[in-house]
């Protein structure tokens, strides 16, 4: 099957209005069966899917399917030694690794090598002893791999980060993530940084955004994801940007929304939607510059479609002046030393400005209360340097939640 959406269209999407230049082709669909909580990858010009589950009888899958973006073909490589669901995996070189999640006699801790050139498997060091656990991040940054979060036995979300060293065969426990612990979550590498997020903490589906950096082990909290907080999303790198579709919300509602997000900016930008069924619990990976989204779950059933992206063609979702919709709005932008924030929403109470800049610093904070339905409110700042700062506009109960960026510019310049 072979679907191509290139065509420009202005279309209202749930009060937004979208511009839409379409940048999906449904590709041919792996072989059967369809699943979820399988794992995905690439190496080279390759990409791969390997176990997971059936949606007939939950069966448990071992096989390792490639496809070759050129033919637009998938065949069928060496099982694997155990069928799986629920893995992680990582890639170092020509070479695949695979681990946790559960096997047919409970959670698995072996560490299955997939080799490219000879396509044959062979076992690794397990992963630690009593840290077990399903539905975890796996991601190759360098020559090293990571594990992180999942469930254990107990199905207790955690927050740990493991680091596999390919050449003494060793894994050694890193700082933790400082958020919540958390399963099905997003994660991919960007640069020298590795970003992980969103998921679930068996009561809450979360949101945030968390960048480590391996160098010096540490975390920083990133800027929120604008959606739905959503747990099973899938995500791809392309670029210098990560790419977050879809996933399932609190409601347990698939959803098909792409995000992208800028690392150097620490922004998110909603872009072209995912014109296939909106999905969760899937996989993502890049082959190139190209991302792709296979495999999952939807409101009809388990899902066996791939569809490649092309996320240079990615056109922003414009957000129209709806006031209940965009209740906030700060202008100018580009601004000098004064700027204003309007505000229409039948909400009253105390609120809150937060200004800081691109590394996370707050350069100016105020507070002021709205008590009634129109509000003008100015600032004069004449302080700042010329760059990019986020407006954070908030009030205790999350009500009324916004961010802006703008850039600030001296005279003259």
């Amino acid at each position: 099957m072979l679907k191509k959406f290139s065509l420009f269209a202005l279309l209202i999407v749930g009060g937004l209005c979208v511009v839409a230049q379409q940048t999906w082709v449904e590709r041919q669909s792996f072989r059967d069966p369809a699943r979820l909580q399988t794992v995905g990858f690439s190496i080279g010009n390759k990409g791969y899917i390997a176990t997971g589950t059936n949606g007939i009888s939950d069966h448990l899958l071992q096989d390792l399917q490639e496809y070759d973006p050129i033919s637009n073909n998938w065949k069928y490589m060496a099982n694997l030694p155990s069928p799986l669901r629920a893995s992680a995996v990582f890639t170092l070189g020509k070479k695949a690794y695979i681990t946790t999640g559960a096997d047919p006699s409970g959670m698995n801790h072996q560490l299955y090598v997939w080799d490219q050139a000879t396509d044959s498997w062979s076992t690794g060091t397990p992963f630690p002893s009593g840290q077990s656990r399903m539905a975890a991040v796996g991601i190759n940054y360098g020559n090293r791999g990571f594990i992180a979060t999942g469930f254990d036995m107990a199905e207790k979300a955690l927050n740990d980060i493991w680091e596999y060293n390919p050449f003494s065969r060793t894994w050694t426990r890193k700082a933790s993530l400082p958020g919540s612990g958390r399963c099905y979550a997003t994660g991919f590498a960007i640069h020298s940084k590795i970003y992980i997020g969103l998921g679930n903490n068996g009561s809450s589906y979360l949101k945030d955004w968390w960048e480590y950096d391996p160098a010096n082990n540490n975390w920083k909290r990133m800027s929120d994801l604008p959606g739905d907080a959503r747990t099973g999303a899938m995500g791809f790198v392309s670029g210098g940007k990560g790419y977050i579709v879809g996933g399932v919300n609190f409601a347990f509602k698939p959803l098909h929304d792409v995000w992208a997000f800028d690392p150097i900016l620490n922004t998110w930008e909603q872009v072209n939607l995912f014109p296939g069924a909106a999905r969760g619990y899937g996989v993502g990976f890049n082959i190139e510059n190209k991302g792709y989204i296979a495999a999952g779950t939807s409101t009809s059933g388990y899902l066996f479609e791939l569809w490649e992206c092309f996320p240079e063609t990615m056109t922003q979702l414009l957000i129209t002046e709806d006031p209940i919709l965009n209740p906030v709005r700060i202008s100018p932008n580009p601004f000098f030393y004064r700027f204003a924030l309007k505000m229409r929403h039948p909400y009253t109470g105390l609120l809150e400005l937060i200004i800081s800049n691109m590394y996370g610093r707050v350069v100016f904070q105020r507070t002021f209360n709205k008590d009634e339905k129109y509000i003008v409110r100015c600032w004069e700042i004449d302080y700042l340097p010329d760059g990019l700062f986020i407006f954070h506009v908030k009030d205790a109960s999350g009500t009324v939640d916004y961010k802006q960026t703008l850039i600030h510019k001296s005279f003259g310049i």
